[in-house]
């Protein structure tokens, strides 16, 4: 996903939460889209991570995933066509479960779903 414009600051601000081999938890954060890029480089060199050469895409993807409906646009790409699909899926699944009272809050999980969004930048690139 993509977010519609870089210069104003996402919904939760400009961060990016990483993990290593060893599972790891690191988050970067920065005031603005560049000093992000920059800082998660930084911040994945330190602790002996090696940044793909699209890092973008994953921190751009991931900032999309927290935000609200109208902040980020589906490219037409294999990975984000995909994506939208399991959303628009897991949506109605939602709903149709809310018709008879049951709870589900599957659209929610694929959302927050780290291997998706790792699946979905792969396929985009």
């Amino acid at each position: 996903m993509r977010l519609w414009n870089k210069n104003d600051s996402p919904v939760g601000g400009w961060k990016y939460f990483f993990e290593d081999d060893k599972g790891n938890k690191f988050a970067s954060s920065a005031p603005t889209a560049k000093t992000l890029q920059i800082q998660v480089i930084a911040d994945m060199k330190a602790n002996g991570i090696t940044p793909p050469n699209n890092i973008w895409c994953y921190i751009e993807d991931q900032i999309c995933s927290r935000q609200p409906s109208g902040r980020c646009f589906y490219e037409d790409k294999a990975g984000d066509q995909i994506a939208k699909l399991i959303h628009k899926f897991a949506g109605g699944i939602d709903k149709a479960a809310a018709s008879i009272g049951i709870i589900s809050t599957l659209e929610k999980r694929a959302r927050t779903c780290t291997t998706c969004h790792k699946r979905r930048v792969y396929l985009n690139t």
